[in-house]
């Protein structure tokens, strides 16, 4: 029987329901933190880490002009998003790419990308945005996440 041991993701679809149910959020944090460090570890840095991220609003910007308000993972009292950071590191990072394939020689940069592209899809997978209006900047056929 496989067992898990942590209810993270359930947590996690919980707060993602009740913004896109409720138009607002209900973030447990001491319940997100509990799964979090279950499904890690307890570990210092884990600790440490959980710490500085909440699940929250901060408005989505393209080019410095503000194009809506978004829900999601994001640095602690700042307007700074998971996704966003993560997707600043693989699109100006090289080096993280030739990391991963020191690491895993069997990938090609093809599938390195890949995953990588990947990952921030599921990161986005966990926002809820509402979209006030379609400016010139975003086109609502045009995701703004990649080119």
């Amino acid at each position: 029987m496989i067992h898990r041991y942590s209810n993270l993701l359930e947590e996690i679809l919980k707060i993602v329901k009740s913004v896109k149910d409720d138009e607002e959020f209900k973030f447990n944090y001491d319940e997100f933190r509990k799964q979090f460090l279950l499904e890690g570890s307890c570990s210092p840095n884990n600790l440490e880490a959980i710490q500085y991220i909440e699940y929250g609003k901060y408005p989505m910007t393209v080019a410095g002009e503000y194009v809506r308000d978004d829900y999601g993972f994001k640095v602690k009292d700042k307007n700074v998003s998971l996704t966003d950071i993560f997707v600043d590191v693989i699109e100006c990072n090289d080096e993280v790419i030739k990391s991963i394939q020191k690491n895993f020689p069997e990938l090609t940069e093809k599938e390195t990308e890949a995953a990588l592209r990947c990952i921030a899809i599921l990161l986005c997978s966990m926002e809820c945005n509402q979209f006030l209006e379609v400016t010139e900047k975003v086109k609502a056929d045009k995701p703004i996440l990649f080119d």
